[in-house]
């Protein structure tokens, strides 16, 4: 028997994927004003990661019926 998590379970965890998505966007942008200390590579993948968290959040979030009983 395949146990499946419930739906509301399944809908916090995008909540936390939206939430670190976010956080990650901020940081990246917030390290384009720290001149000297952070390449401008890092800014970048911390706001592409971010990106790419609030996507998966929001995939989850649609997809919450399918993934939870």
């Amino acid at each position: 028997m395949k146990s499946k998590f419930k739906v509301a379970t399944v809908e916090k965890l995008s909540e936390v994927f939206i939430h670190l998505g976010e956080a990650s966007i901020i940081g990246g942008g917030a390290t384009f004003f720290v001149q000297g200390l952070v390449r401008l590579g890092v800014s970048l993948i911390g706001i592409g990661g971010g990106i790419l968290l609030v996507y998966i959040g929001l995939h989850i979030h649609n997809n919450a019926d399918k993934y939870g009983a």
